[in-house]
C-alpha cells in the first residue's frame, strides 16, 4: 500500500467531515417535526356522532353576575387564549378553526398541548379535552364528543366575617382539573350556578368581605359522572360546606405587616442586566415611613398580568410622596427568568414596552414565605400598608379606583 500524501489526507478529512455533518443534520431534521397546519380544526359531535353547531369553544370561561340584574343568569366572558379575549363557534357541520398561534404562541405548537372547554349551554353539552400542537390537521380534525352536563348550585356564606362586621360582599370559584383552570366564576351574591361536563374537579372557593377582608379558601372534591344518551336530566347537584371561615388576611388587619422572609429571589429596576436577579432583599422594615403596595401576582394567572401598568402609574405618580411598589410572583415559576420567558407574549400586548420601576421578588412556597403569611391564595391580591407599618386593605383588581384612594388616604396621614 502507497503512503498517502498530505493533501490526500486532507481532503479525505474534509469529505469525512462534511459527511459527519450531513448526517447529524439529517438526523436533526427527522426529529424535529413539521410545522402542522396554520389553523387547529375541531369538529364537534354529539354522542350518536352527530355534528353539533353553536357551541362555544375557548381556553377559560369567565362567569360573573356582576352588574346583572337579580336572578338573572351571569355573563360568559370567554378566552381563546390567555391573552385572546371571545371564543371559537362551531358551524353546521360541528367544525371550529382557531389559530394556532393564538393557542400556541409561535413557538413550535408540537412542544405543547392545551385544555379545549367546549359548551352548548342551550343543549346542556360540554366537554373539557386535552389536545396537543400536532392534532387537528386539514386531513385530520381532531374530534371531541360532547356529553350532557351536570347543572351545578351552592351558595357561599362567611359567618365567621358576619360575625366581624365584615360581610362577605363576593365569591370566587376556580373550577380545576388537575392544574387546569378552565372555569372562573365571581358571585356577588355568593349564589353558584354552574353546568360541568363529566370529569373529576376540584373547586377552590374564597370570598372578600366589607373593606377587603378575605375568606376561605376551602376546596371541594367533585366527580360529575357520565349521563347514558338519551337518560332524563339529573336533578341540580347542591354543594354542601359552602360556609367560609375568615381568611388568613383578616387576621392580619389593622396589626403590624408581618415582615417578608422565604424569599427565593429579588430583582431591583436599578440593578444591571449582567447582575442577575438574586439581588439584595427587600424588607418592610427598611420602607417603615412609606405606604407599600405588596402586589401578588402570577404567570399562570393572566388576570394578575394584564392590569400590571396600573402599578407603574401608581408608582409613577406616587413614588415621590412616598409610595414604595413590591411584586411578589408566586412559587409556581422556579426563576424570575422563567417567569420572563412565560409571560412574554402578555407583558408584549399589555405592557407596551414598559417594566417595573420597582421591585420583583419570588415566593419560595415556604410555609412563612409572603403569600402563605398574608393569605395571598387567589391573584392578583394587592395588601396596602400604611407608613406605620400596618396592614390597611386588600384588593382584587389593581385598577380600582378604590386602591389609588385607599393609598393616598393613607400618604396624607402621617
Amino acid at each position: 500500500m502507497g503512503r498517502t500524501r498530505p493533501r490526500d489526507l486532507v481532503v479525505l478529512l474534509l469529505a469525512c467531515a462534511a459527511h459527519l455533518v450531513g448526517a447529524v443534520t439529517a438526523r436533526a431534521q427527522e426529529r424535529v417535526d413539521p410545522d402542522p397546519d396554520p389553523e387547529l380544526i375541531l369538529h364537534l359531535v354529539d354522542a350518536a356522532g352527530q355534528p353539533v353547531a353553536g357551541a362555544s369553544v375557548g381556553t377559560v370561561l369567565e362567569l360573573s353576575d356582576a352588574g346583572t340584574e337579580p336572578g338573572a343568569p351571569p355573563q360568559a366572558n370567554w378566552r381563546i387564549a390567555p391573552e385572546v379575549p371571545g371564543a371559537a363557534t362551531s358551524d353546521d357541520r360541528g367544525e371550529v378553526r382557531v389559530s394556532r398561534d393564538s393557542l400556541f404562541g409561535r413557538t413550535r405548537p408540537a412542544r405543547g398541548s392545551i385544555n379545549v372547554l367546549a359548551v352548548h349551554e342551550q343543549r346542556a353539552l360540554g366537554a373539557l379535552v386535552k389536545v396537543v400542537g400536532t392534532e387537528g390537521t386539514a386531513e385530520h380534525p381532531k374530534e371531541i364528543r360532547l356529553d350532557p352536563t351536570r347543572h351545578v348550585r351552592g351558595t357561599v356564606t362567611s359567618e365567621e366575617l358576619a360575625l366581624l362586621g365584615r360581610p362577605l360582599e363576593r365569591a370566587a370559584v376556580v373550577v380545576m382539573r388537575g392544574r387546569v383552570r378552565p372555569i372562573q366564576i365571581t358571585a356577588t351574591g355568593g349564589a353558584l350556578d354552574l353546568w360541568l361536563p363529566p370529569g373529576a374537579y376540584q373547586l377552590y372557593v374564597s370570598g372578600r368581605g366589607a373593606g377587603g377582608a378575605t375568606a376561605g379558601p376551602v376546596t371541594l372534591g367533585l366527580e360529575i359522572l357520565p349521563r347514558p344518551p338519551g337518560s332524563p336530566p339529573e336533578r341540580p347537584l347542591t354543594l354542601d360546606g359552602l360556609d367560609l371561615p375568615a381568611g388568613r388576611f383578616t387576621d392580619l388587619m389593622g396589626q403590624p405587616a408581618p415582615e417578608l422572609v422565604s424569599v427565593a429571589e429579588w430583582r431591583h429596576p436599578d440593578r444591571a442586566a449582567d447582575a442577575g436577579d438574586d439581588g439584595p432583599p427587600v424588607t418592610l422594615a427598611s420602607l417603615r415611613g412609606k405606604v407599600v403596595v405588596l402586589y401578588f401576582w402570577s404567570y399562570t394567572a393572566p388576570t394578575s398580568i394584564v392590569p400590571m401598568p396600573a402599578l407603574f402609574d401608581l408608582h409613577r405618580d406616587l413614588a415621590d410622596r412616598g409610595l414604595a411598589v413590591i411584586a411578589m410572583h408566586d412559587d409556581s415559576s422556579k426563576s424570575l427568568r422563567d417567569v420572563d420567558a412565560r409571560t412574554g407574549r402578555l407583558r408584549r400586548r399589555h405592557w407596551e414596552g414598559r417594566s417595573p420601576t420597582f421591585p420583583v421578588a419570588l415566593d419560595s412556597g415556604a410555609r412563612d414565605g409572603p403569600a402563605a403569611t398574608y393569605g395571598a391564595f387567589a391573584v392578583p391580591f394587592a395588601v396596602v400598608i400604611d407608613r406605620a407599618g400596618k396592614v390597611v386593605a386588600s384588593f382584587d383588581d389593581p385598577t380600582d379606583p378604590a386602591l389609588r384612594a385607599t393609598i393616598e388616604k393613607s400618604l396624607a396621614s402621617p
